[in-house]
């Protein structure tokens, strides 16, 4: 949010390009224009691509895992990986070919339909008694507890602070 507050301000208050370089114009002035520029901007895209690579093996790793325990004839290897970033990059491909609105509208419809099949079929055929009762209970105790745990840094349960501190999910 504040990149996207920074770069707003001075593409549309400063009349500069709407590029990260323009976020600093007020330390280094015209040079950013120059090399500076094209190294803060080089940093940005290089930034952003491996963020995105990360994402996409972390996701294809999981997904891979997932296929692999549901269908065992699926073998767990280099190829059913491969080919699963692959498949993941021709849709991603397709959708932003086709058009942000069109091809991501369209996923987006899939993605929600099947959501909604998952959670009818899990609502009708699962223990459903048990996922109300759930449902409630839990909402119930994150109300009622959200403030004190919000503020909770386990300062005095050093169990708790090294299992924090060694957590590997990224966020």
């Amino acid at each position: 949010a504040l990149l996207g507050v920074t770069l707003g301000y001075f593409a549309f208050r400063q009349d500069l390009p709407l590029a990260l370089r323009s976020a600093l114009y007020p330390i280094f002035g015209e040079r950013v224009h120059g090399l500076v520029g094209d190294f803060v901007d080089g940093f940005g895209i290089l930034a952003t691509v491996i963020s995105l690579v990360t994402n996409l093996g972390i996701g294809a790793l999981v997904l891979v895992s997932g296929i692999c325990y549901l269908i065992p004839e699926i073998p767990d290897n280099s190829a059913t990986l491969i080919t699963a970033v692959l498949i993941m990059m021709f849709v991603a491909t397709v959708t932003t070919v086709v058009g942000i609105e069109k091809g991501l509208a369209w996923l987006s419809r899939i993605n929600l339909r099947l959501l909604y099949a998952l959670l009818l079929f899990v609502f009708l055929t699962g223990p459903t008694n048990h996922l109300l009762n759930g449902l409630v209970q839990n909402t119930g105790d994150y109300l009622n507890n959200f403030m004190g745990k919000s503020f909770d840094m386990y300062l005095y349960n050093q169990k708790a602070s090294g299992w924090l501190g060694s957590w590997t999910v990224f966020y």
